[in-house]
């Protein structure tokens, strides 16, 4: 008899659990599948966390007890959610308006805005030297110009032969190309009479004089003179 009731009072044990236990969720729940539903519901969410939807669904975990192949669609779990890659109406508007404010900033210093880093649809490659040009002339020339015409009143104060320059050639300086035809032109190329010397044309690159380089150079490749109207034949020509 001992020894029956050692081996059964486990199980009666645990049976008198199971049973208060169940007693306790009709109490306070009043239903059985209820705290039962919400147990299961909190332990799935716990494995959805640890990506157990991704391994099931993709890395086919378990398919053979779900009855489907790996290769599914894609899971977003552990909090993670699709974004929107196409810009929205308030954006390309915010956008805009941000283009505005810099261009009004610019506008009171004359300043263009591609020198700021703002460059719109106009501004091509094409166009960028005319722009940097422009800002040379309009931006800076006339601070410059009122800088100089301080120094000549306050400072210099009309000296013979003195006077303030600020020298924006090398803010104006083109392209390599464009400045190699220049300077064949200046040195008489194509039969024009030259107007810089070769040291003057060195200078303007940062290179060293040469000898012989401050005298002015013969213009190259002259025009050929156009032969002298021949005299119309007189009557009594053959």
């Amino acid at each position: 008899m001992a020894e029956m009731l050692e081996e059964k009072w486990p199980k009666g044990v645990m049976a008198s659990i199971a049973f208060f236990f169940v007693l306790i969720l009709m109490l306070v729940f009043r239903s059985v599948v209820v705290p039962i539903k919400a147990t299961a519901g909190f332990l799935l969410s716990i494995l959805a966390t640890f990506g157990a939807t991704t391994a099931v669904f993709q890395w086919g975990w378990l398919s053979s007890l779900f009855g489907f192949d790996t290769g599914g669609p894609l899971i977003l779990d552990r909090g993670a959610s699709y974004l929107q890659q196409t810009m929205t109406g308030v954006d390309a508007q915010t956008l805009e308006s941000r283009r505005l404010q810099i261009e009004e900033v610019c506008r009171p210093f004359r300043v263009m805005p591609i020198m700021v880093g703002h460059a719109d649809k106009t501004a091509t490659y094409a166009s960028a030297e005319q722009m940097f040009l422009a800002h040379v002339v309009h931006t800076l020339a006339p601070w410059c110009e009122r800088i100089e015409q301080s120094i000549d009143n306050d400072l210099l104060r009309g000296e013979q032969g003195l006077y303030a320059k600020f020298n924006l050639n090398g803010l104006m300086r083109g392209a390599f190309a464009d400045r190699m035809n220049g300077y064949s032109k200046a040195l008489g190329a194509g039969g024009s009479p030259a107007w810089m010397t070769p040291n003057e044309v060195r200078g303007l690159e940062e290179l060293n004089p040469v000898d012989g380089g401050d005298e002015l150079p013969k213009p190259t490749n002259p025009p050929v003179p156009d032969d002298p109207p021949k005299p119309p034949p007189r009557k009594g020509d053959a």
